[in-house]
């Protein structure tokens, strides 16, 4: 049975082979993956496409612009675009601190599969 794209996702991570990999589960999940490098191309490729976006997934640590500055770029731009916040479990943000970003979910990067498919599908998407 063929998958239907619901819409389409940004990837925001630095590291090519984890937005690779984060593109794939979004694609894996019905999402069409609109994936970024930063958080300055991903605001670029959100105003460009914002129209087709239903929801984001940001890395939190990324060098210039991190999680939380990227996350506050998109909602300058839409404030109800939801969010799902992705961390190795290590740095200045833990995860009460970033939901309070205005993350709705935030994931540890090795438990990724099953639970990216359940965060976006409890936006309603």
């Amino acid at each position: 049975m063929e998958k239907h794209p619901k819409g389409a996702v940004l990837v925001v991570d630095d590291m090519a082979t984890v937005r690779n990999v984060l593109a794939s589960m979004v694609a894996y999940h019905g999402y069409i993956p609109l994936p970024a490098e930063s958080g300055v191309r991903a605001t670029e490729i959100y105003r460009a496409r914002r129209a087709e976006v239903r929801a984001a997934v940001v890395d939190v640590q990324m060098p210039e612009m991190d999680g939380p500055a990227t996350l506050a770029a998109l909602r300058e731009i839409d404030p109800g675009l939801p969010c799902v916040f992705v961390s190795s479990g290590s740095g200045d943000y833990g995860a009460d601190r970033l939901l309070a970003f205005g993350s709705v979910v935030v994931l540890n990067k090795p438990e990724l599969l099953e639970a990216l498919g359940s965060a976006l599908a409890a936006f309603g998407l």
